[in-house]
């Protein structure tokens, strides 16, 4: 096959007449328009994923709660150990893995962003469900300050210790309304 170049200064490679309506195809001109308007799309996705679960979510007691969110975290702890463990290493040649494994080095990072930031809206609603705005106030605004954080780029390149920490705060967070319900009790004498 012949190549053309168009007279640009970059001289890329024009796609052949046979395979030009592969790449204006609407797999391409979603990915254009997601490229141009990403900042917008983020924020929307932000909002109706909070809304999303303030809707879904079920009581803070239901099995089904309970179960997802211990599903999510052991998700993202095993991923976050591997990611750890990783470290230092060559990176892997993704051409050679089968589609499956590929996938998920390659998306590895915004599926833990997804848990964490799901688990991190479930705990947000719950807290605030469940206490009175007066007494919680500094960790409500702290955990919607890491709510908005996880959906920072800035944050997000900080890399593992970050990642670690929310991980960290969303297995507290998990524990801290658990155990009583598996205790029976909100306290030894209660």
């Amino acid at each position: 096959m012949i190549r053309r170049y168009a007279f640009s200064a970059l001289a890329e490679p024009m796609t052949p007449p046979e395979s030009a309506s592969a790449a204006t195809g609407w797999t391409h001109r979603l990915r254009i328009y997601y490229e141009k308007n990403e900042g917008s799309i983020a924020v929307l996705s932000f909002i109706c994923g909070f809304f999303f679960d303030v809707v879904t979510v079920e009581r803070v007691d239901s099995w089904y709660t309970i179960c997802q969110q211990g599903l999510y975290l052991a998700l993202i702890m095993t991923a976050l150990l591997q990611m750890f463990f990783e470290q230092g290493r060559p990176p892997l040649d993704l051409a050679g893995m089968r589609a499956i494994r590929r996938w998920y080095y390659e998306y590895r990072s915004a599926v833990i962003h997804f848990f964490l930031g799901t688990l991190l809206n479930i705990y947000t609603i719950f807290f605030f469900k469940s206490s009175s705005l007066l007494v919680s106030a500094s960790f409500m605004a702290f955990l919607v300050f890491l709510l908005i954080a996880n959906e920072s780029k800035r944050l997000k390149s900080m890399g593992l210790a970050f990642k670690f920490g929310l991980f960290s705060l969303c297995t507290l967070s998990f524990f801290a309304y658990v155990t009583p319900i598996f205790a029976g009790s909100p306290g030894f004498f209660a």
